[in-house]
């Protein structure tokens, strides 16, 4: 459990001047594999985030439509052909 989540579980609120200055004196060494990003109740946003183990910053955002998230085997782009066939 992150030091952000502690502060937030112990004051059974989010206390944003306590997270906030821990935010600003975090080193960031600890940061997550990409995941999903999703607002309460597990609704998907579409981005993919990494963020601070220790402080819970969100460190890196990808986009659903950067080239991290492009179709590396470009299967859209062969089905498109094999729909319409150059002449």
């Amino acid at each position: 459990m992150s030091e952000a989540q502690k502060i937030r579980d112990k004051y059974g609120k989010i206390m944003a001047s306590e997270i906030s200055q821990l935010q600003r004196t975090c080193p960031h060494t600890e940061i997550s594999d990409w995941m999903d990003e999703s607002w309460p109740l597990e609704h998907p946003t579409g981005r993919r985030i990494r963020r601070c183990l220790r402080c819970d910053m969100v460190m890196e955002v990808r986009e659903p439509n950067s080239s991290a998230f492009a179709d590396p085997f470009n299967v859209v782009e062969r089905e498109q052909e094999q729909e319409n066939p150059a002449a």
